[in-house]
């Protein structure tokens, strides 16, 4: 099994929320932590699992650049793997939420969806690992 952890940070701090899923998720199934500028979308049936990590930008949204493209190029593995969002902000924190409403009008059901500002504190980084596991264990039901 495989999951697929990308992710667009500004700052640095989604990157690091990234990492936190990636080391707990290492515990049981192979990862690829992957920046979303590099991803290659050819290579996405491969994982059965994917979480998504978008610093907020503008005015408290999911990047318009590069993140949105990708969820909308890949949006029908995402209706058929489990898949979370994450990301970091600098106020306000409710941009994934928002997004969130956008995806379910898409089909695409979001399992887990974490935020944290600025840097991940102890609260988030168990949540991160809460993220990864619930990816790990709904994937392992739709390999059963």
């Amino acid at each position: 099994m495989k999951i697929l952890i990308i992710y667009y940070s500004l700052s640095g701090n989604t990157r690091k929320m990234a990492e936190i899923i990636a080391n707990k998720a290492r515990e049981e199934v192979d990862v690829d932590l992957v920046n979303a500028y590099t991803f290659n979308v050819e290579n996405i049936d491969q994982y059965q699992a994917i979480a998504i990590g978008s610093s907020d930008t503008n005015d408290e949204e999911v990047d318009d650049t590069v993140v949105r493209p990708l969820i909308e190029e890949i949006k029908g593995k995402l209706r058929i793997v489990p898949f979370s969002l994450f990301g970091s902000y600098g106020w306000g924190g409710v941009w994934l939420s928002r997004y969130n409403k956008y995806l379910l009008s898409q089909d695409i059901n979001v399992l887990d969806i974490v935020t944290c500002k600025k840097s991940p504190d102890e609260i988030a980084r168990l949540k991160l690992e809460q993220l990864a596991i619930n990816l790990i264990k709904e994937a392992k039901k739709k390999t059963n």
